[in-house]
């Protein structure tokens, strides 16, 4: 996948569609399957880590869990929240669960 491509798309839809909606288009627009990973390193690229974004309620895919992994030494809760577009409070659950403690008191927006 065109990371440029989606880094593009992302600049121009970000703030007002969901990340499945992203998703969806992305993959409409490229004929190919697009990883919700792909996206999100994207965003981290964006500097979105740093922006509220809404909040959609999902499940947690693997794609979510592997980018708070490795993600997480340069993530505190509340930033990797933003770019997964969740709630802190789900977004510091599923970091416990994951045994990622070193995003839970890092200082926010370096």
């Amino acid at each position: 996948m065109n990371n440029d491509f989606i880094i593009t798309y992302l600049k121009k839809n970000w703030k007002n569609s969901s990340i499945e909606d992203i998703q969806f288009n992305l993959q409409l627009k490229e004929d190919t399957r697009i990883k919700l990973y792909d996206i999100f390193e994207a965003a981290y690229k964006l500097g979105y880590y740093k922006e509220t974004s809404m909040e959609v309620r999902r499940n947690w895919s693997e794609d979510d869990q592997r980018f708070l992994q490795d993600y997480s030494h340069l993530l505190n809760v509340r930033e990797a929240a933003n770019i997964l577009q969740r709630s802190r409070y789900a977004t510091y659950q599923q970091v416990k669960l994951l045994g990622l403690k070193e995003m839970i008191n890092k200082k926010k927006f370096r």
